[in-house]
């Protein structure tokens, strides 16, 4: 077996949420504790920061990375989707794990899988489990996939238990209220584990209030813990909603410097330059000059309000998004908050789940956008390349999927 066999076991055999959906989802952890019993529960030989939320988890994470690899620790990294490799999603130090810790992977416990059938996603985290146990890694930073408390992350007993913030997404699976959504992400609080909450919001701090009393769980705010204030003109530096995300970063360190004594110069080095140090892909990543090519992978109505604010920063002429969704989105009400002097090149990601780039089309068209409809990624995004001018600005956004395609041609 090669890596291309294997990774064509993964993909063949495995159902795949980001591709397929709901027919891939798996409401409950009985697979996961299947699998890492069957793996010796690598997971509970790990120190962990695990991290939740609707918006702003994968950043945190990377930031969190990015400031313990800078103070000299070993970070293990958990993440996903994944854009180009499949190996993005279980990183040690921004390194892909080699090819061969796949094959061998897939060649000894095939027959199990099989047997088992767990998702994708299932697989994958217990991978990382393996991966960061067997290079025996200080620290692994955990995020969550789309929920919490059932989500196959949850089988760890973390150092420190995260939520960024909480807004409407994936109602299908998690629930159609904010109150509802909370109840799902606090499912990762442990009992006697501290849980930081990187955003106070009205509907949510009682359902977090409440799971910490009963869990026993100190529960600290990142807005309210004590930062010194160069720290904290660090971290309200960063663009847009970055601010937020690096406040929760920077008092996540402070809260665990008994258990890792972090320097100032590693924060500011970690904080400063996170997407280089940590890999991050697809959040507001500069990809060209002469149009400026930014892909933002915001795909939910919190995030496109987020990256409207960051976009009213940049100077440019013209403005070209090449844009696609996933058909479980509230695609209505993303469309109703873009931009109306921009030229959009609808597409479709190469999956299942992709909306149809004629039917994204017309909702965009609807709502009095100037869009065209393309037959590929490729497609819209070598047009726009060819119609946008020197000092114009390209955007690749909404789903994941779509920059993992441009990605993939650059």
């Amino acid at each position: 077996m090669n890596y291309q066999d294997a990774l064509k076991f993964l993909y063949e055999q495995l159902p795949i949420f980001q591709r397929q959906g709901k027919a891939a989802y798996k409401a409950d952890l009985g697979n996961i504790i299947k699998l890492c019993s069957h793996l010796g529960n690598p997971q509970n030989e790990l120190k962990c920061i695990h991290v939740a939320g609707t918006n702003g988890k994968g950043s945190v994470c990377h930031m969190l990375a990015a400031i313990y690899q800078s103070e000299g620790l070993k970070v293990g990294l958990h993440v996903s989707p994944h854009l180009v490799d499949f190996r993005e999603r279980f990183r040690i130090n921004n390194e892909l794990a080699p090819e061969e810790f796949v094959i061998d992977f897939v060649e000894k416990h095939q027959h199990f899988i099989l047997e088992l059938q767990p998702s994708f996603f299932e697989l994958s985290v217990a991978m990382s489990f393996v991966y960061f146990n067997q290079n025996q890694v200080d620290i692994a930073i955990i995020e969550t996939g789309m929920g919490g408390r059932l989500d196959s992350t949850n089988v760890i007993s973390p150092i420190l238990s995260i939520i960024t913030n909480i807004d409407y997404d994936h109602v299908e699976f998690l629930g159609d209220t904010i109150p509802k959504i909370a109840a799902e992400k606090a499912g990762i609080i442990k009992p006697e584990i501290p849980v930081l909450i990187g955003k106070r919001q009205p509907e949510t701090t009682p359902v977090f209030e409440e799971f910490a009393n009963r869990n026993h769980s100190d529960i600290f705010y990142a807005s309210e813990i004590s930062i010194p204030e160069n720290l904290k003109k660090l971290a309200e530096a960063h663009a847009g909603y970055q601010k937020e995300n690096s406040t929760t970063a920077l008092a996540a360190c402070l809260l665990l410097q008994n258990e890792f004594q972090v320097s100032e110069s590693s924060i500011i080095d970690g904080l400063t330059n996170f997407e280089t140090i940590a890999g991050l892909k697809g959040r507001w990543q500069k990809l060209g000059e002469n149009p400026l090519i930014i892909a933002e992978a915001a795909h939910n109505k919190a995030g496109i309000q987020q990256l409207i604010t960051r976009l009213n920063h940049v100077e440019f002429d013209q403005l070209h998004i090449i844009m696609g969704a996933v058909n479980d989105k509230d695609i209505s009400g993303m469309v109703a908050l873009l931009p109306r002097n921009a030229s959009y090149y609808a597409c479709a990601a190469k999956i299942p789940r992709a909306l149809n780039a004629e039917a994204f089309c017309n909702i965009l068209v609807k709502n009095k956008l100037n869009a065209t409809p393309f037959s590929s990624v490729e497609e819209a995004y070598l047009s726009a390349q060819q119609t946008a001018g020197t000092n114009d600005m390209i955007l690749i956004t909404g789903s994941f999927f779509v920059i993992a395609e441009v990605l993939e041609i650059l």
